[in-house]
């Protein structure tokens, strides 16, 4: 498996120092959730017009601007608190029996070579059934993107997140109007409203421009 760069953070320096302890040894597994409605219109044209599928152009655009703010990117590994370089998209795929499966496609270049490399997982996982297709990359971060639902809000409870510090998006249908609502889950150990704000701000300016980055 490749490896991404993990680099440790100067704890001691760290502007966030006081509140990562304060989320993570005394007011422990404190999450929030927040949820949007992006304007997705010009995307699914754009994917239309070109004859390529919706979802791998959406995982594109949060996994690319995930990477982009350290509050997304903040892990623990070994006892060490760092960052990794990039976040990898985690993705469950609904089964024929009901069950879903997680599948992962890396983020290794442009969005040409990951729509490649998404469709090719397709191919190659196809059919798996199991909690996994293949083996995850420990720089994952969850997103689930569910086309037969709407939602007003969207947040995960989980019981123990002390050290689980990777954002978990959700994305739901788009409405009549292209609207698409978008709920994310994240630690506060090392995100606040802030970060979340501005991560939907650049992921929205991607959907009104995806001549951009395609």
């Amino acid at each position: 498996m490749i490896l991404d760069k993990f680099t440790p953070i100067d704890r001691e320096n760290w502007e966030r120092k006081e509140l990562f302890e304060l989320y993570t040894e005394i007011w422990t597994a404190t999450t929030f959730a927040a949820s949007v409605r992006l304007d997705v219109e010009k995307l699914v044209k754009t994917q239309k017009e070109r004859g390529e599928k919706l979802v791998p152009a959406l995982l594109y655009v949060f996994s690319r601007e995930v990477s982009r703010d350290m509050a997304f990117t903040v892990a623990v590994r070994d006892g060490v608190v760092g960052s990794w370089e990039k976040m990898h998209p985690m993705y469950p795929v609904l089964n024929e029996n009901g069950t879903f499966t997680f599948h992962s496609t890396r983020v290794d270049g442009d969005y040409a070579s990951f729509y490649s490399a998404y469709m090719e997982e397709k191919v190659r996982t196809a059919g798996r059934i199991g909690a996994f297709a293949s083996s995850m990359p420990p720089n994952s971060y969850i997103i689930s993107i569910i086309p037969y639902m709407d939602f007003e809000g969207f947040s995960f409870a989980m019981k123990n997140p002390k050290y689980y510090l990777a954002p978990i998006i959700e994305i739901g249908k788009y409405d009549e109007k292209y609207t698409m609502p978008a709920s994310i889950t994240v630690n506060h150990a090392v995100c606040d409203a802030h970060h979340i704000s501005e991560l939907f701000n650049r992921v929205q300016r991607a959907l009104n421009h995806p001549e951009e980055w395609q």
